[in-house]
């Protein structure tokens, strides 16, 4: 299981190594997501490399396993058996990409349209700690929605992959006759209004927007979603850029920062337990609460944010 080790992610077998090591052949090794390295006796930096992944998806000169093939989050035993058919799926790049995109379709059984979703919030969109009938949580702020739906007045539907840059139009059908992201259930979230106005269509970027400009997991949590909708639906792309103008190519398609998205996914993780901050806890009961009672699937990158790293690197 992955863990966080102060403001670094250190992979291991056995999980976390407070001092940031491991030994190797009898080498003391110091390493990260993507590079490892060693000290001298004059505490200098040496043999900075990046990883090297053999066939075991081990690390051919420090041991430590790559973060595409390595679980960060503890599943239930009811959720491994969901994913039983990927466990032996070696596939990187856009071939997992669309391995994931079969799973996912055949997984989904029911839909949901998009304007029926707002009735339903408060089941999907609760503190989970709180139980039904608890106030809906809004996306970004954590605000607790205390009214029924009245119109968007108070709150409405954040398009976490906006409107404009491919992500729906509302409840109807692209040309080719298929559904827009905005008819999944695990696209659009509850926001306060005035929150949601703020964002615009932004990308979610350093740069640009920052979902985790109150409660930091938000970034995470945004990450994941962006990373579904790019596996649901094969119109849809992720790249390097944190912003395209409705003059440039792919701006109605397209979503970003990359390079943002992942180290957020790194550096927020999902997490399944009760002490788990209010949105973390929200993101698990949508997870569980769209398979069991709306939709029959899960977000694959909330319960293996690796995959995420398989798929586009890191």
């Amino acid at each position: 299981m992955f863990t966080l080790c102060a403001a670094m992610v250190i992979f291991s077998a056995s999980g976390c190594d407070n001092n940031n090591t491991r030994n190797n052949n009898g080498a003391k090794w110091y390493s990260d997501f993507s590079y490892h390295w060693q000290y001298n006796e004059n505490n200098q930096y040496e043999n900075y490399a990046k990883h090297s992944f053999g066939t075991n998806h081990l690390c051919t000169t420090c041991g430590q396993s790559d973060p595409a093939f390595t679980s960060f989050v503890e599943l239930s035993s009811e959720v491994k058996q969901y994913y039983a058919e990927l466990e032996n799926n070696n596939h990187t790049g856009q071939e997992f990409l669309a391995d994931l995109r079969a799973f996912n379709n055949k997984k989904r059984t029911k839909y949901q349209t998009y304007d029926g979703m707002r009735y339903e919030y408060k089941y999907t969109d609760i503190d989970p700690l709180a139980g039904p009938g608890s106030p809906i949580i809004s996306f970004y702020s954590n605000t607790k929605i205390t009214v029924d739906w009245d119109g968007g007045a108070t709150w409405n539907r954040e398009h976490v992959w906006p409107n404009s840059r491919g992500g729906g139009k509302g409840s109807k059908l692209k040309p080719s006759g298929s559904r827009y992201v905005d008819a999944d259930f695990h696209m659009p979230r509850p926001a306060v209004a005035t929150e949601n106005g703020s964002r615009n269509n932004k990308m979610y970027a350093k740069n640009a927007f920052d979902p985790g400009y109150k409660y930091p997991a938000y970034r995470g949590i945004a990450a994941r979603i962006i990373f579904y909708c790019a596996m649901s639906d094969a119109d849809l792309k992720i790249e390097r850029v944190s912003n395209k103008t409705n003059t440039e190519p792919g701006y109605n398609c397209t979503m970003g920062n990359l390079t943002d998205l992942l180290q957020w996914n790194k550096d927020y993780l999902p997490s399944n337990s009760n002490n788990a901050t209010l949105e973390l806890r929200v993101e698990q009961n949508r997870n569980n609460v769209i398979q069991k009672k709306y939709q029959g699937n899960r977000n694959p990158f909330i319960d293996h944010p690796e995959y995420a790293f398989r798929v586009w690197g890191y």
